[in-house]
């Protein structure tokens, strides 16, 4: 199935600043600014504003003094969906074009981004930004209606609702809308915002020309015939060519609309989908809120009530054959206002994705999603390997499933294809879902030659086709994930807030971590070199907690078990903690247990995390957790397995190396469990479309490791792959995601260290990301069950020849 996934914000649009100093001529010689164009329209007040070209205008304190009206350092922005908020640097609420051009060479000067909102009905973080924001609500002017050719040009501020007001009062409607009309005009186009109907391209269609004020602070006037290419690709651009400030639209003459909807069973309508598509001008279906009850669609949704089903989600299913018999249950028909037939209340807030698919491949696509959200599985053997630990997704929130001709906006998701819309996330190649993205990004860099971050940052919002062996739920993982984490700008502590979240959330929900639990599940080691926890072997395994608190003291550490993992945990050498392993470390002693009957513990390392910490403070605490092993603990180092993720993999791996060359009375354990491995830090190889991890985000952790020590990142303590020989290292067991980020570097350190004599057992899964099988949200249970099988299987082989025997 060839998804595509569109732009994923609504009612925001965006300006990059220039990292240069301010430049007040035009950003190229042969575009027209607004001031050349002889519209008469276009000389009114809001748009006669000249750009300031004086030294002395453009001073930041002069221009501060001059915005003062308009701006406060303490407003903060928060997205209708409450699901992202902010605190700009600066405020700004602009009601002139003047003042616009005025805070972009402030930006400038300042060299701060800036970022313009509309109603903010956009559920992701696009909008928000700590530099300077400008909200839009004041540019709102009505400039002109012209009655005779159905037009009106209105300032790029003005809401829909607004604009239905003055097109009323003229006897005119808009040809379309969407399911609201809260958004601003400029946000709504920016967005490539749609209705639904058969003959009827998104709302972009109805755009005639527009007024842009670029990153350098001149202005541009463009249509469909006029600065051609500018325009098509600034119908749809997410703000990334600048501020649109005005802007014209056709529409016709104000219309009533008849409304029938009637109820009907989910696979009825898909087998006469095309038929029902054509039988309106404009049809929209809306699956149930449970899809336990998935034999009708329905067209309002009373959400009020489902809000509750929030906190108490199994209340869904039954409160939705009630609101269906209550309202629904019946055919309904309605003669209104065009406007008050195309909008509904959508009542509270709500979290929202939409993503498109060709027409023809609908019917296939919803029956698809049915049962996902029945079994929280795609295809039939899934659905049935899980049946019985899930109920399915408790859905409460709309579904909305509407049809759009295509259109010729460069960045649309429906550039050339009659879509379907619906709420599934699914992978495309960005070449192919958005053939105009090169012209695009040219367009870009005439507007803006100084280019910043953030059409990078958009760039890498546009998501791609689901890869081989990847399932649905998973590929839906990895793209929240990556929205979370793909950042230029990710900061150390930001990094260990979402860790510490995930490991929150994934602990909590395993039943395996509260703050009054957690001393029953780990012991507390701690000496003068490092600390860390040991995890026993524990005879409660089954249930949920331990009864009581572990009491182990360091000369216990070791005795109760038969092998040890010393585990080493990942992220980034910034964050991460041994709370992040707890459901797995579980998993593996009790499959131990069960398969080969013997019993496994694991000490885990809390070692010091940079930039507090810098290299080489981790790798001498490992080294010393190895050391305490052996030499304290009396434990035989064919009796030990060192393992580690990601940076724990590079330093499970430095570990060997140092003891290797630098402790060579000590002996190597018996092996080495790598999963995805970090082993070579200056990476150069292109980031994966489908993987959580980017180079953008490591690499911004390496000079707090290094504490900022470039000749570093080539040292073989460092980066592993680089070591001169691998030779001597015990036995190794490496996992790969078929589709990571890291594979490349991961691949050339296998072949590295079969070629220096290492024995090397290689997983690699196809489809699969970054430690998938750590992460469970993105992995299913069998390939989960399958790394866990392999895992045990390298540990039972490594004791059974520690104890002389052989399987």
């Amino acid at each position: 199935m060839d998804l595509q996934a569109p732009l994923d914000v609504e009612g925001s649009f965006i300006v990059v600043p220039s990292e240069s100093q301010a430049d007040t001529g035009s950003s190229t010689a042969t575009i027209a600014s607004v001031s050349d164009h002889q519209d008469p329209v276009l000389q009114k007040s809001l748009l006669a504003a000249d750009i300031p070209t004086s030294t002395k205008t453009l001073e930041p304190a002069r221009l501060q003094e001059q915005l003062a009206n308009i701006s406060s350092t303490t407003r903060s922005f928060q997205n209708w969906a409450r699901t992202f908020r902010c605190s700009p640097a600066q405020y700004f609420t602009p009601s002139s074009e003047e003042e616009i051009v005025k805070i972009i060479h402030l930006a400038r000067l300042s060299q701060k981004p800036v970022k313009a909102i509309g109603t903010g009905h956009s559920p992701s973080d696009l909008a928000c930004t700590d530099g300077f924001m400008i909200n839009t609500d004041s540019l709102n002017q009505l400039l002109n209606v012209d009655q005779k050719q159905m037009t009106i040009t209105v300032a790029a501020g003005m809401k829909l609702h607004q604009i239905h007001q003055h097109l009323a009062e003229n006897g005119l409607a808009m040809s379309n809308l969407g399911s609201i009309s809260d958004q601003s005009i400029a946000g709504l186009i920016s967005t490539a915002t749609h209705g639904t109907g058969a003959e009827f391209s998104s709302l972009c269609a109805s755009v005639l020309d527009l007024t842009l004020v670029t990153a350098s602070g001149s202005k541009i006037y463009c249509s469909k015939t006029e600065n051609k290419d500018i325009f098509e690709a600034a119908v749809c651009s997410l703000g990334a060519l600048g501020i649109i400030t005005r802007l014209t639209l056709q529409c016709e003459k104000a219309f009533r609309l008849e409304n029938t909807q009637e109820p009907a069973k989910l696979e009825d309508v898909l087998r006469n989908l095309d038929s029902i598509i054509h039988s309106a001008e404009h049809d929209i279906a809306l699956p149930p809120k449970s899809w336990r009850t998935s034999h009708w669609f329905n067209f309002h949704f009373y959400q009020g009530l489902l809000y509750i089903c929030r906190f108490v989600p199994n209340l869904i299913p039954p409160l939705s054959r009630f609101m269906f018999w209550a309202t629904q249950s019946k055919p309904m028909h309605r003669v209104d206002d065009s406007v008050r037939v195309f909008n509904f209340d959508c009542l509270f807030s709500q979290y929202v994705n939409e993503w498109a698919i060709p027409w023809s491949q609908t019917a296939d696509a919803l029956r698809a999603l049915d049962q996902f959200i029945e079994t929280g599985a795609v295809d039939t053997a899934e659905a049935k390997e899980i049946s019985h630990v899930t109920n399915g997704l408790k859905v409460h929130f709309p579904v909305e499933i509407r049809f759009v001709k295509k259109d010729d906006v460069w960045l649309s998701p429906a550039y050339g294809v009659d879509s379907c819309y619906i709420g599934i996330i699914m992978y495309s190649r960005l070449e192919q879902l958005y053939p105009r993205l090169d012209e695009f990004s040219r367009i870009r860099q005439e507007l803006d030659p100084d280019v910043g971050t953030i059409f990078r940052a958009i760039g890498r919002k546009l998501i791609g086709t689901l890869p081989k062996g990847q399932s649905l739920s998973g590929a839906i993982m990895v793209a929240i994930m990556r929205i979370v984490l793909d950042g230029e700008t990710l900061s150390v502590n930001q990094a260990r807030q979402i860790l510490e979240y995930t490991v929150d959330l994934t602990a909590h929900s395993a039943g395996l971590y509260t703050e009054e639990s957690k001393n029953k599940w780990a012991a507390k080691v701690q000496t003068k070199d490092w600390e860390g926890y040991w995890v026993p072997f524990q005879d409660q395994l089954n249930s949920k907690e331990p009864k009581e608190p572990l009491t182990l003291g360091l000369s216990d550490v070791g005795k109760a078990s038969d092998f040890v993992i010393l585990y080493i945990h990942g992220g980034g050498m910034v964050s991460g903690n041994a709370r992040m392993y707890l459901r797995s470390f579980k998993t593996w002693m009790k499959t131990i247990q069960e398969k080969y009957n013997f019993k496994l513990g694991i000490l885990t390392v809390e070692y010091g995390l940079s930039p507090e910490h810098p290299y080489p403070t981790a790798l001498n605490q490992c080294v010393a957790a190895y050391r305490f092993l052996v030499e304290q603990q009396g434990i035989d180092p064919k009796q030990i397995i060192i393992a580690g993720d990601s940076a724990g993999g590079n330093l499970a791996t430095t570990v060997s190396l140092k003891i290797r060359d630098a402790f060579p009375e000590l002996p190597l354990p018996s092996g080495l469990a790598l999963i995805s491995p970090w082993v070579i830090c200056p990476q150069r190889d292109p980031d994966s479309p489908f993987d959580y991890i980017c180079h953008t985000g490591t690499q911004s952790f390496l000079p707090s490791y290094t504490n900022n020590q470039a000749h570093l990142l080539t040292d073989p303590y460092v980066s592993p792959v680089l070591a001169p020989t691998l030779k001597g290292l015990p036995k190794m067991l490496v996992y790969i995601g078929g589709v990571e980020t890291l594979r490349p570097s991961i691949d050339r350190f296998v072949a590295k260290a079969r070629k220096d004599g290492v024995e090397v057992q290689e997983v690699m899964k196809e489809g699969q990301a970054h430690i998938y099988f750590l992460v469970d949200e993105i992995c299913s249970q069998e390939n989960v069950n399958e790394a866990v099988d392999i895992l045990t299987e390298f540990v039972a082989k490594a004791r059974k020849q520690y104890i002389g025997a052989t399987i």
